[in-house]
């Protein structure tokens, strides 16, 4: 696993400054390690989502359009996908690889977003 995350941040660097902030405009690309997450509610009840570990921190700049439902993020290092079921059946044998998604930023706004941006709209491919 180290050694994705090694090989993912030599070949996809993340944006780092305000001027390279990942947008919630349009299409974006990111890519970073496919991994399977398990969050617990107060509930006690389990939720299994996917996330794109990235290889170092990124900054995602505020929406002109909406900026209380999809705010500047300072780091973000993990990002929750926005898949269906069919999704997870074509993707599943990804898990663990280096991966380029591309999809549609969004903010969280449910309590099932696990992370601070989501990626909807999402197709991957191996790295």
């Amino acid at each position: 696993m180290a050694l994705c995350a090694l090989a993912c941040a030599l070949l996809f660097p993340i944006p780092g400054n305000s001027a390279e902030c990942l947008t919630y405009e349009g299409e974006i690309s990111i890519s970073g390690t496919l991994q399977r997450a398990t969050s617990t509610d107060a509930n006690d009840r389990e939720e299994t989502y996917w996330v794109v570990q990235l290889p170092a921190p990124a900054c995602v700049a505020a929406s002109s359009t909406d900026p209380d439902l999809n705010p500047a993020i300072d780091r973000v290092d993990r990002i929750q996908l926005v898949l269906s079921a069919e999704d997870y059946r074509r993707y599943r044998p990804l898990l663990g690889q280096c991966i380029t998604a591309r999809g549609a930023l969004f903010g969280a706004h449910t309590a099932h977003h696990h992370t601070p941006v989501l990626l909807g709209e999402v197709r991957l491919e191996s790295r």
